[in-house]
């Protein structure tokens, strides 16, 4: 998630919809998977890397 971060910041992105509307920019025509979709969410949420088992 290091780069994904990275990217994030070079980019001065302020919210999952902006890095997300990049992401679609970048591969048109693809959808995002849902994972990197939750994952970019929780990145911006503070909740990266935290263990979600219930």
């Amino acid at each position: 998630m290091a780069d994904i971060e990275f990217l994030i910041n070079l980019l001065s992105l302020s919210s999952a919809t902006e890095a997300l509307a990049v992401v679609t920019d970048v591969f048109p025509g693809q959808p995002v998977p849902e994972r990197g979709q939750v994952v970019i969410t929780e990145l911006f949420e503070g909740n990266a890397g935290k263990d979600h088992a219930d």
